[in-house]
């Protein structure tokens, strides 16, 4: 499931509110259940946005249930549900729209409007599930008024999940395997003090060439991420610019390194695309950590406040003090 920031959008029409979808998302969904989450007494500002796959008959009650323990933490006033694509047909997708309905509904969250499109194009037509007269066409999602809601600004807003999955691909097993040879050796330097592994990170995000080091590089960064001060101490960047490069680099490692030496670098990936409102990207990079070390304790923690549906901006308030605090403790500022 993939969790989404909040934003500010008034929710009037259908047209526009699907419009909206993959600015919100970060990214054009497909066979998808998208949730949104109204807030306020009159119910018209957008909340939290969930995605989930578009289930099928046996575990629709299961994704219900999914995705009401975030709405409930969120304390929503009311829900849309949007379904997406699907290949299915009509009975099935109203049957998967009714179950969320009435889920929500017997939680005291009634759900406002049940829609479905084959795609979310502009122009593209869209029909409620629950009224055979309720219909009409999706607004253009390049409109001024919604790429404002993008969190990154618009600029993405028709790339697809394959896409960002392609920003994370692995090298062929080969390359994998003997970089898990040289992480076994050890780093050639055993002898660096905590706070000069920090140092070898922060080197290494701020001379970003576009290219991938070595592999004894690779190790070396791998080895100075398992030590919990300095993993911790980049949880949050100190600046902007310092965060954006940080984020190329947990890209990069994350796809290079072998599991389960990645498990970290992922973590924080998904740390700092939840804050920059990515949560596809997090989603992802928390996927990717589940698999790299099965039970990792940050991932889990991260999984969790996902799934609430933690604010970005809160996240960050809990995380920079722990950041502050490992720097402290490495000697660095």
């Amino acid at each position: 499931m993939t969790a989404t920031r909040h934003s500010v959008l008034r929710l009037e029409e259908p047209g526009s509110v699907i419009a909206a979808v993959p600015l919100l998302l970060g990214f054009n969904p497909s066979d998808s259940l998208v949730l949104l989450l109204h807030r306020g007494p009159e119910r018209d500002e957008l909340g939290l946005v969930l995605r989930a796959d578009l289930p099928d008959t046996g575990s629709v009650s299961a994704a219900a249930e999914h995705l009401l323990e975030p709405a409930r933490l969120q304390g929503g006033t009311a829900a849309t549900v949007v379904l997406v694509g699907g290949g299915l047909c009509r009975e099935h997708l109203r049957a998967v729209a009714v179950s969320i309905r009435d889920r929500f509904r017997r939680s005291g969250i009634p759900v406002l409007h049940m829609l479905w499109t084959s795609h979310i194009a502009a122009g593209q037509p869209w029909h409620c599930l629950d009224e055979d007269d309720c219909h009409g066409l999706v607004e253009d999602p390049e409109a001024g008024t919604l790429v404002a809601l993008s969190p990154t600004g618009g600029g993405e807003a028709g790339i697809s999940r394959s896409d960002l999955e392609q920003r994370l691909a692995r090298p062929p097993d080969v390359v994998l395997a003997r970089r898990s040879a040289v992480l076994a050796r050890g780093p050639d330097d055993r002898l660096r003090t905590p706070e000069q592994w920090y140092a070898l990170v922060l080197d290494a995000a701020h001379a970003d060439t576009g290219t991938e080091p070595d592999d004894r590089r690779l190790a070396e960064l791998a080895q100075a991420l398992c030590i919990t001060d300095v993993r911790d101490a980049f949880l949050v960047g100190r600046t902007d610019r310092e965060q954006h490069a940080l984020r190329a680099l947990w890209t990069m490692l994350t796809r290079a390194l072998p599991d389960p030496a990645g498990a970290p670098a992922a973590c924080l990936l998904a740390v700092g695309a939840y804050l920059a409102g990515d949560g596809v990207l997090a989603g992802m990079a928390l996927e990717r950590a589940h698999v790299a070390e099965p039970g990792y304790q940050l991932a889990n923690l991260l999984s969790t406040a996902l799934r609430a549906g933690v604010q970005p901006s809160a996240l960050s308030r809990r995380l920079s003090p722990l950041a502050q605090a490992a720097r402290a403790r490495l000697g660095v500022c």
